[in-house]
């Protein structure tokens, strides 16, 4: 279903086998928990791409590297859809639904 974040690093390098997205939440935030079941949604419709998931509270520093390496100002919840290590879209917020992620990777 999702694939744990290791590191920024790893994240980069996987980006360049292939397309993936990146979904960032906060475990506390009524509006990440909703974005959530979006991201649940769309991953059960069969995604096109490894999306992986990060819990913003548990991985801090990691999420820190991400935004810095991508230029990708931290919010949550977000979806980044990353290819070849470069951002080809972002979903923020309530934009975070199961509609606008399909249309984001088509």
């Amino acid at each position: 279903m999702y694939k744990q974040v290791k590191n920024a690093n790893d994240l980069m390098e996987q980006s360049k086998e292939y397309p993936l997205l990146l979904f960032k939440e906060s475990m506390t935030c009524p509006i990440s928990m909703k974005a959530k079941e979006e991201v649940d949604s769309f991953v059960s419709d069969g995604s096109p791409y490894p999306v992986y998931i990060l819990a913003v509270q548990e991985q801090q520093e990691v999420s820190e590297e991400i935004a810095e390496k991508l230029k990708v100002k931290h919010e949550t919840p977000q979806i980044i859809f990353v290819k070849d290590g470069k951002v080809v879209d972002v979903l923020n917020h309530r934009d975070v639904t199961a509609e606008n992620i399909e249309e984001l990777v088509e």
